[in-house]
């Protein structure tokens, strides 16, 4: 997938870092753009459907690192409430806290 609908942050590529099948629906983790997408796909195409966006968790001062090349989303997983979201920080440290180099797992409620 080589283009997206979604804003890309420091002028970043595309970039499904995971993916997530919940029976038939199948979901992308869009690390570049802090999104969710839903991907509909068949044999000769993906497309992009609705996205849920979690930047402004990313981007607020208690969560951002201090380097803006870390915190980008890796991992995601789902369950019928919750969205899952693990955040890469390459052990560099939160913007608000220097002595702080933990990644940080988000927990959101599953939009419907």
């Amino acid at each position: 997938c080589d283009e997206t609908l979604l804003a890309l942050t420091h002028d970043r590529p595309v970039d499904f870092s995971d993916l997530y099948r919940d029976g038939d629906e199948l979901f992308a983790l869009q690390r570049n753009s802090d999104a969710v997408v839903r991907i509909d796909y068949d044999s000769d195409s993906l497309t992009e459907m609705e996205a849920w966006t979690y930047g402004h968790v990313t981007n607020a001062p208690a969560f951002r690192y201090e380097n803006s090349s870390a915190g980008h989303g890796r991992g995601l997983c789902m369950d019928q409430d919750r969205v899952y979201v693990i955040l890469d920080n390459n052990d560099l440290s939160r913007e608000a806290d220097p002595d702080d180099s933990r990644p940080l797992l988000l927990i959101f409620q599953r939009p419907q």
